[in-house]
C-alpha cells in the first residue's frame, strides 16, 4: 500500500468534513428547524403504540370470552344437573300420593338453590291400557293407568328438564270398579274456566281445580248421587251461588257433565218516563230483567218493598247478548212483546262484563189523564188506579193528581189497563168514575191525553176499589 501523502490526507480530511456537513444539512432540511421531522417521528410512535394496545385488547377479548364460555357453559352444566335432581325427587313424591292426591294433580311451585330459581310444575295424566290419553282429553276412554310429569325450568336453562314416569294407582279410597266422572267448566263465551276449585260432594267427598281446559276427571267413583259445586264467586245462567249440579256415575262408564258459570254483574236500573218528548225522572216499585236464555219464562223479577227512581239488581250472570230491562213483574210488561225491536232504538238493554256493573235508562210510558170535577175544574190529589188486564197479571197501581189535574208521575209499566178515578173523598161526597174501555200502554212516548170528568151524581158515590 503506498504510503499518504499530505495531499492524500487533506483530500480525504476535505472530504469527510463535507459528508458531515451535507448530513447535517440534509437532517435540517428534513427537520426544518427541528420541529417538523420530530412531529413525523413522533406520529409513526403513536400508531404504534395504538396498534399494540389494539392488539393487547384483542387478546384480552378473546381470553376474557373464552373464559365466560367456559363459565357459562360450566353454570348450564350445573343448572341442568340441578334441575334433573329436582324434577326425579319430585317425581318420587308423586310416587308416594294417593290416587284421590293425583286426580287431576297440576301445580306449580318455585325453589331456591344457591340463589338460582327454579320452577317445578307437577302433573298427573290419566292414560288407558294402550297408552293413550284418558279423562279431559279424551272422555270416553277408561282410565288404567297415571302418567307422571315433573317439568323443572330456569332462567339459567335453555330448555327445561323434563321427566315422566307411569304409575298404577295406590293406596285410595276411590272404588276401582267404579264410574269415572269428566266434569267441564265453561264460562260465558263456551270457553274453558281453568283454576276452578270444584266440590264433589256424595258417598265420598273429593275436591279438584280445573285444568287449562276447564276440566276436572274423577276415576273410581262409588256409584251414587253427587253434589258438583263451585265457589260462591261464580253464578249459574239463573243467577244462583254457589253453582250446583247432580251427577250420578255408573260402573265401567263415563259420565260427561258440562258446568257453565261466570263471574256475576249487576244492572241499575235509573226509571224515567217520556212527556210530550222529554224524559223525566219516574219510580217503580218491581224491575224485571230478561234474556232467552234464562229459565222460563225467560225474565227474573225485583220487587221494592216501595217505588223508587232507582233500583239495583241482584248477581246476575253476564251474558254477552245482555238483558232487557223493564218495569213490571209480568210477560205483557216487556216492550218487545209489542216491538219486537224496542231496545235497537230505545234505551234498557244492559251488558255487562263479569264482576261490573251496568247503568241504564228504562222507559215506562205515561197514562196521561187529565181529571176535572163536573163544574169542568181541575181536581187536584185525585185518585188514579190502573188494573193490570194483561193474561197472567194482576198488578194495581195507585197514583195522584196534582194541581193541574194530571199525574205528577205519569209512568206505569207497558202493558193494558183498566182505569179508575176517585176525588179521594170519603163518605157521601166520594165520587168515581172509569174510563170508558181499555187504556193500552204500549209505546214509550206515552198515550194519548185523557180527560175524564168525575160525575156529582150519586150514582156514582163511592171510592175505587
Amino acid at each position: 500500500m503506498a504510503p499518504l501523502t499530505d495531499d492524500t490526507r487533506a483530500s480525504r480530511s476535505r472530504s469527510a468534513t463535507t459528508f458531515y456537513a451535507a448530513r447535517r444539512s440534509r437532517r435540517r432540511g428534513a427537520v426544518g428547524d427541528g420541529r417538523g421531522g420530530l412531529a413525523s417521528e413522533r406520529g409513526w410512535v403513536l400508531v404504534e403504540v395504538m396498534m399494540g394496545a389494539l392488539l393487547v385488547a384483542m387478546a384480552a377479548a378473546a381470553l376474557l370470552g373464552g373464559l365466560d364460555n367456559f363459565q357459562r357453559a360450566n353454570t348450564v352444566n350445573r343448572s341442568r344437573t340441578v334441575a334433573t335432581n329436582l324434577a326425579e325427587q319430585d317425581i318420587d313424591r308423586m310416587r308416594s300420593l294417593r290416587n284421590d292426591q293425583l286426580l287431576n294433580l297440576d301445580q306449580t311451585r318455585t325453589v331456591q338453590v344457591k340463589g338460582v330459581t327454579y320452577t317445578i310444575r307437577s302433573r298427573a295424566d290419566w292414560l288407558s291400557d294402550s297408552g293413550t290419553d284418558a279423562g279431559c282429553s279424551a272422555p270416553n276412554v277408561q282410565a288404567n293407568y297415571m302418567r307422571l310429569t315433573s317439568t323443572v325450568s330456569s332462567p339459567a336453562l335453555s330448555t327445561p328438564v323434563r321427566i315422566t314416569t307411569l304409575v298404577t294407582p295406590r293406596g285410595t279410597p276411590l272404588d276401582a270398579s267404579g264410574g269415572a266422572i269428566v266434569l267441564t267448566v265453561l264460562d260465558r263465551n263456551d270457553q274453558p274456566l281453568p283454576g276452578v276449585t270444584v266440590q264433589l260432594s256424595g258417598p265420598i267427598n273429593l275436591t279438584a281445580t280445573t285444568n287449562s281446559q276447564g276440566c276436572v276427571f274423577f276415576a273410581g267413583v262409588p256409584g251414587g248421587d253427587y253434589n258438583v259445586t263451585a265457589p260462591a264467586s261464580y253464578v249459574e245462567m239463573d243467577g244462583t251461588s254457589p253453582p250446583t249440579d247432580v251427577v250420578s256415575p255408573i260402573a265401567g262408564q263415563t259420565v260427561n257433565k258440562t258446568l257453565k258459570i261466570d263471574r256475576p254483574g249487576r244492572i241499575t236500573a235509573q226509571i224515567a218516563t217520556k212527556v210530550g218528548g222529554t224524559l223525566y225522572q219516574s219510580q217503580a216499585q218491581m224491575l224485571s230483567v230478561a234474556n232467552s236464555s234464562l229459565p222460563s219464562p225467560n225474565y227474573k223479577t225485583y220487587n221494592l218493598s216501595s217505588p223508587a227512581t232507582s233500583i239495583t239488581t241482584g248477581d246476575l250472570f253476564p251474558f254477552p247478548s245482555g238483558y232487557g230491562v223493564f218495569t213490571g213483574g209480568c210477560a205483557a210488561n216487556n216492550p218487545t212483546v209489542y216491538n219486537a225491536s224496542y231496545y235497537q232504538s230505545n234505551p234498557g238493554l244492559a251488558t255487562f262484563d263479569p264482576g261490573q256493573t251496568a247503568t241504564v235508562t228504562v222507559i215506562q210510558p205515561a197514562i196521561n189523564v187529565v181529571v176535572r170535577d163536573s163544574s169542568n175544574q181541575l181536581v187536584a190529589n185525585a185518585d188514579v188506579v190502573a188494573y193490570s188486564q194483561d193474561s197472567g197479571c194482576s198488578q194495581t197501581f195507585r197514583k195522584l193528581t196534582n194541581s193541574q189535574g194530571r199525574l205528577s208521575d205519569p209512568g206505569f209499566p207497558f202493558g193494558t189497563y183498566r182505569i179508575c178515578v176517585d176525588n179521594n173523598r170519603s163518605g157521601s161526597s166520594a165520587r168515581y168514575v172509569y174510563v170508558t174501555g181499555n187504556v193500552a200502554n204500549t209505546s214509550p212516548d206515552g198515550t194519548a191525553t185523557i180527560n175524564v170528568t168525575i160525575p156529582s151524581s150519586s150514582s156514582a158515590r163511592g171510592s175505587c176499589p
